[in-house]
């Protein structure tokens, strides 16, 4: 072996020494994170021990919404989008193309599902306002 071709492999050699715990640490903090989110959401969700009326689900459905989103405010996770902006393929995807009287072209009319974070973890989907026919 070379003095040039151990150089090269003995610089592979420390890559992949640091390269091993750095992959060790990044699960565990994904893991950590994953264990947080779900400690977080478990209490809003684990209802089956509670008796509920029938009536009462429809307030129960609201709040269970309200919390799920002030938990996603928590976590950094914003909730993006509404009516009257104007559509940006970045941060939206387009279901459909409606003329909306109270709207301008191009705005968005009506929100279908709502998006979350900065990065755009889940775009917003709705409908986009078109220029009249």
């Amino acid at each position: 072996m070379t003095a040039s071709s151990y150089g090269f492999h003995r610089t592979f050699a420390d890559r992949d020494d640091l390269r091993e715990p750095h992959a060790y640490e990044l699960e565990r903090g994904w893991a950590e994170g994953r264990l947080e989110v779900t400690a977080a959401w478990l209490h809003h969700w684990e209802l089956g021990h509670v008796d509920v009326e029938p009536s009462s689900m429809i307030d129960g459905v609201r709040a269970a919404n309200q919390q799920a989103v002030s938990l996603t405010v928590q976590l950094e996770r914003r909730r993006q989008g509404g009516v009257g902006v104007l559509f940006d393929p970045r941060y939206q995807e387009v279901n459909d193309a409606a003329e909306a009287p109270n709207a301008e072209p191009g705005e968005v009319a009506h929100v279908w599902r709502p998006g979350y974070g900065e990065a755009c973890d889940q775009p917003v989907v709705g409908t986009v306002n078109r220029k009249p026919r």
